[in-house]
């Protein structure tokens, strides 16, 4: 059993790692918008079914596993698991609407400033 607990904890190891890079994502592409003065962003791949299925594992070993003492019950796996993952997609899509909307108003803004000091000559 000590080996399933094992699998347990690298498989939502993994899933932590990967809601973290969920986290993360809007941010550098929002930087890289910014950086680049480009009108839009380089996009990336967004793979829920990665954490669901690996939440699902994790669920399943701690169904075989009951009373272990990282993780009580399977439901409570699901929950946290479940609930980590839709939490980290909703901020991906919250903060990368936000920061994009930035990121385009400060380009805009700089474009503004560049043809400022262009006017016709007289």
């Amino acid at each position: 059993m000590i080996v399933l607990e094992i699998v347990q904890i690298v498989v939502l190891g993994l899933v932590g790692l990967k809601v973290v890079w969920n986290l993360l994502v809007p941010y550098a592409l929002a930087w890289q918008l910014l950086k680049s003065g480009a009108e839009r962003s380089e996009s990336t791949s967004v793979m829920p079914y990665v954490e669901i299925g690996l939440v699902c594992i994790a669920v399943l070993i701690a169904a075989i596993i009951p009373g272990s003492k990282w993780f009580q019950s399977a439901g409570k796996v699901a929950w946290i698991g479940f609930g980590l993952i839709a939490a980290s997609f909703i901020h991906l899509i919250v903060i990368g609407m936000l920061a994009g909307a930035l990121a385009s108003a400060l380009d805009k803004r700089r474009k503004g400033r560049k043809g400022a000091g262009e006017g016709p000559e007289v």
